[in-house]
């Protein structure tokens, strides 16, 4: 029986759960592409840390020794930044090897060069993990969706954010402390900044619209917002008036382009991602022949994505990867200029004082709910209107927080004022 060689760049938990799940799985791979899979070299950062690898596996911190392997047919890519795995997967793409990878950033900021240079090459550059770690969303939208128009896309890619969250609103905790029990767990870096600042989403949504839609989205001027800001009378405001408060990729389709935004968002009860909670990561596909479709799984975790990238390779060593890849064009050069679409949001769940209430009322907005905090005396209320407006009154500091709804339609009923969830 021939056999396979895999090589692995970065050796951190991805890595390492590659390296692993290849070798607990050596018997199902063989029975399937008739060949024997190992991994013959690893890159890491420091050789004088103690990992368990077998005797056959060699361990490198240079480059060059995986980059002149004379036998490796897969370079799975699972390093931490963009800068360093560039040139490293550029040069093996070009060298014809193919390269799997779990690097959102990477593919975010470089992802169309890679992948005409893998069309150029004729080998595969895949990077399921890299959106939805265990949960098969490019491999659905790419292989079971080719007939079906997506309309929209609303997603929770970030299980930090998520289960932040989560435990501010259950265990009634600050952020700060809800951050630093993500971090004790390893749900959240040392230094959290892209997760709850929603970089990591951004990249994501980015990544995820250049391969349904084959674009880059238009953006609102204050994208991407995270989750730094919001406080847990914030959450407790939103469940009194019946909702959520998740942390929202959405992509939708306009005729002008795609328009995309990444926030905290308000969800109500018959949203299909109001419980998903914790860690989890969740998807919703808005399609015209399908309906409505929701993948949901792990979000984090050595084995989620290590369950993603070695799917990835499995599609490459049984040759059902396509070497024809469509076009990829830019309807906005850098995917930075503002939504043109300004009636995307008609509604906005707006935290504030008791003295703009009677302000907004004056001025004719239409207020569809309002209720109080017992304690802190804030108020949350449900208005209409366009983003622009609402992002210049918080600018302004007339509110002091606001945040989309999605998931139901408010309506007004004669003398009184509520919210159909």
């Amino acid at each position: 029986m021939s056999t396979v060689d895999v090589g692995i760049l970065g050796f951190g938990t991805v890595g390492e759960g590659v390296y692993q799940t290849i070798y607990d799985r050596k018997e199902r791979f063989a029975s399937v592409i008739k060949a024997n899979i190992r991994v013959p070299v690893v890159l890491v950062k420091s050789l004088h840390k103690k990992r368990n690898i077998n005797e056959e596996t060699v361990v490198t911190n240079e480059f060059s020794h995986i980059e002149t392997h004379p036998t490796l047919s897969i370079v799975v890519e699972a390093m931490p930044d963009a800068k360093n795995a560039y040139p490293y997967v550029y040069s093996l793409l070009k060298r014809g090897v193919h390269v799997v990878s779990a690097n959102k950033e990477l593919i975010a900021q470089y992802g169309e060069q890679l992948r005409s240079v893998a069309k150029e090459e004729g080998v595969a550059f895949l990077y399921e993990a890299s959106i939805a770690a265990g949960v098969p969303l490019l491999n659905t939208v790419q292989n079971a969706l080719n007939i079906n128009g997506i309309h929209s896309i609303e997603a929770i890619v970030n299980g930090t954010s998520n289960y932040i969250l989560s435990e501010m609103k259950s265990r009634d905790i600050s952020f700060a402390e809800a951050l630093n029990d993500a971090q004790d767990l390893g749900y959240a870096e040392a230094d959290p900044s892209k997760d709850v600042d929603g970089w990591d989403a951004y990249y994501k949504a980015k990544l995820l619209c250049e391969t349904i839609y084959h674009c880059s989205p238009n953006w609102p001027i204050d994208s991407p917002l995270g989750i730094r800001e919001i406080e847990t009378t914030d959450l407790n405001l939103v469940e009194r008036l019946g909702g959520k408060l998740k942390p929202l990729i959405r992509l939708e389709k306009t005729t002008s382009g795609v328009n995309g935004t990444v926030e905290p968002t308000v969800l109500w009860t018959n949203h299909p991602l109001f419980e998903v909670e914790g860690v989890d990561h969740a998807i919703v596909l808005e399609t015209d022949l399908a309906g409505t479709l929701t993948l949901q799984g792990p979000g984090a975790g050595k084995y989620p994505t290590a369950s993603a990238i070695v799917e990835d390779m499995f599609y490459i060593l049984t040759s059902r990867y396509k070497r024809e890849r469509k076009t990829w064009k830019t309807l906005r050069t850098k995917g930075e200029e503002p939504c043109q679409n300004e009636e995307n949001r008609l509604f906005w769940c707006v935290i504030s004082s008791s003295g703009f209430v009677d302000s907004v009322r004056k001025q004719g907005v239409m207020i569809w709910e309002q209720v109080q905090h017992p304690s802190t005396k804030r108020i949350a209320m449900i208005i209409e209107g366009k983003r622009n407006v609402i992002k210049q009154w918080h600018q302004n500091k007339y509110i002091e927080q606001a945040y989309p709804i999605s998931g139901g339609t408010p309506f007004k009923v004669e003398g009184k004022e509520k919210v159909l969830g």
